[in-house]
């Protein structure tokens, strides 16, 4: 460490006028903006010529520490963190750059095919304390496992089936930097089921991409008003395609296998029913979740 350093360090509040010996203290006791002023080497004379920029960079610091999450970041342009760094010519200059929560909702937003979640999802992640719960260490377990690719997720209302595949979701898009897709079928089944008759090749398109979306999400499976179209010629293709491809496939429903054969019934020989309930019994792994005081915070 050089002299000048030294003397910051050891002596920082005796330095300078009297006006500015409150504000040189306050520098000196956060470490953090102590330890950037060493990097950056700065004499006693650079850093009393910079006490804003650097109470700027320590205010920031302080924000970002206690952080209550992007949507109520208190900076007057949230989401960015202020970086100081001395410039060839000496003079100290300011930037902002991404924070982390911005970041990953860029990747969160780019990578998602469809995001049929509440806003309110989009900070949900794999948090140790959001999966304590012994159905829902089973689900963690079955989503990690390559070797189980296709998973039928049930359980009572309230029980965080949403949520939690939201979190799963935005982990792989933004971690793993995954294209994913989370589809609510009430939504999402009619409309593929029109362009079906209307647009076979926009059909086609679509139906391709949720064949082969790297991970996909089936929430609210059975509540749209199920045709032979939506079953066969939609769902079918689908878990057919992505068992072959082993694709990461979470079918989140409100109806537990045995009701299937009532659900998708419409009409048609009843072995047509039976072919497709057969093949989600026999490909996908069931977990059912209960509820807790954690997923009645996120209904």
């Amino acid at each position: 460490m050089n002299k000048a350093m030294d003397s910051l360090k050891l002596d920082l509040s005796l330095v300078g006028e009297k006006d500015e010996a409150p504000f040189l203290a306050e520098i000196k006791t956060d470490a953090a903006t102590m330890g950037k002023i060493r990097e950056m080497g700065l004499s006693i004379r650079q850093v009393k010529d910079n006490l804003g920029k650097l109470l700027d960079y320590k205010q920031d610091l302080s924000a970002c520490r206690d952080c209550p999450g992007l949507d109520k970041c208190p900076k007057e342009k949230p989401g960015y963190v202020l970086d100081v760094f001395l410039s060839e010519s000496g003079f100290l200059e300011r930037t902002l750059t991404p924070c982390p929560h911005l970041e990953r909702l860029g990747k969160i937003t780019r990578n998602f095919l469809y995001r049929d979640y509440p806003d309110s999802f989009l900070d949900a992640g794999l948090d140790k304390e959001e999966w304590t719960a012994p159905g829902r260490r089973s689900l963690l377990l079955a989503l990690s496992d390559e070797e189980t690719p296709l998973i039928y997720l049930t359980g009572e209302s309230g029980s965080g089936r949403s949520y939690l595949t939201a979190a799963y979701l935005n982990d792989c898009a933004a971690s793993n930097d995954l294209q994913v897709a989370y589809v609510d079928c009430a939504k999402r089944m009619p409309e593929l089921s029109s362009l079906y008759f209307k647009d076979r090749p926009s059909f086609d398109r679509k139906l391709g991409e949720l064949c082969r979306v790297p991970v996909l999400c089936l929430d609210n499976f059975g509540s749209e008003f199920v045709t032979d179209v939506i079953r066969d010629g939609i769902y079918a293709p689908i878990f057919g395609a992505r068992k072959i491809g082993s694709f990461k496939t979470v079918v989140a429903s409100d109806f537990a296998l045995a009701e299937l054969p009532s659900v998708f019934f419409y009409k048609g020989p009843k072995v047509k029913v039976d072919r497709f309930v057969g093949a989600i019994r026999e490909n996908f792994k069931s977990v059912d979740l209960a509820k807790t005081v954690a997923s009645l915070l996120h209904k």
